[in-house]
């Protein structure tokens, strides 16, 4: 029997503007990440940076130094985190600024351990700071990890929008990865009765995010900054499907601390009373209404 997959959700207070820097500091975190794999009898199978994880949040530069920050698929930062997959042999979701002729763009790409691109998704939702410099993307993207299993791939503020969830379910995913640089803006701190629940929250579990989890029926995986001019948040975690009546907690990192959280990569239980099957057989598609009619 081989050994048991886990990911590692990398946390850190990013150097804004300077990729090599934060390109060491995901190096040490994903080294130190597959040592407490091993220590734990696991298997490194997936690294998850936050959103732009070499250039850190751009909000505080120019358009013309944002630019010139940007990079085709097949640019510097690509290939050294290909080389990256494939030194530790996994799969490796990391976030840039792309080039793509006169448009960037905000994505995020899976690599597998071979260091294929097996997966890329642009930023849907924008926020304002985005807007200054960022065009939209257009598809929402699943991405095949092999031996693990289908993730769908979101950008930070994607997940203030939960029809994209709710797509990625109707996509049958396994999990979602969310690679972020939230600091607050949406979503707030679980505050739940503990009587209410048959297991206790971790005191920084974020609600949109475990609402994600919970009602697309996907284990969800948040890789977040921590400190910047922002004041991002922390708060890496895995999100799991049902913690509320009984099903495993969340794994949740502190707001402030610069880790690599390792988490199990654990298959949904065949047994439990409600899986993703059952939530969408309870989709009531007969009285959906079109919004765009073929003219």
């Amino acid at each position: 029997m081989g050994k048991k997959q886990c990911a590692a959700l990398l946390q850190y207070i990013p150097q804004v503007g300077e990729k090599i820097a934060n390109l060491n500091k995901i190096r040490s975190l994903v080294s130190a990440a597959v040592v407490k794999a091993r220590d734990g009898g696991s298997l490194l199978s997936l690294a998850v940076c936050p959103e732009l994880s070499l250039t850190g949040p751009v909000h505080s530069l120019n358009i013309e130094m944002i630019h010139r920050l940007g990079e085709a698929d097949d640019g510097e930062t690509m290939c050294e985190m290909k080389k990256l997959a494939q030194m530790y042999h996994t799969h490796l979701v990391f976030g840039m600024i792309e080039k793509d002729q006169h448009l960037f763009y905000n994505t995020i790409y899976a690599v597998a351990p071979n260091g294929d691109i097996v997966g890329k998704t642009r930023k849907m939702h924008l926020t304002t700071v985005d807007e200054r410099w960022a065009a939209p993307g257009k598809e929402i993207v699943t991405a095949e990890l092999k031996g693990i299993g289908t993730a769908g791939l979101m950008v930070g503020y994607d997940a203030a929008y939960p029809e994209m969830a709710g797509v990625l379910a109707v996509k049958r995913v396994d999990f979602i990865i969310i690679p972020s640089c939230w600091y607050g803006e949406f979503g707030e701190t679980m505050a739940l009765h503990t009587k209410m629940m048959e297991n206790k929250f971790p005191a920084n579990t974020m609600t949109t995010w475990d609402a994600i989890a919970r009602f697309s029926q996907a284990q969800t995986l948040i890789a977040n900054f921590t400190g910047t001019s922002l004041g991002c948040m922390g708060g890496s975690a895995l999100y799991t499907l049902d913690p509320i009546y009984g099903g495993e907690s969340p794994i949740v990192a502190s707001p402030d601390e610069e880790e690599a959280l390792v988490v199990p990569l654990n298959n949904s239980p065949k047994d439990w009373w409600f899986d993703q099957q059952k939530l969408l057989l309870s989709r009531r598609i007969q009285f959906y209404k079109p919004l765009v009619k073929n003219m």
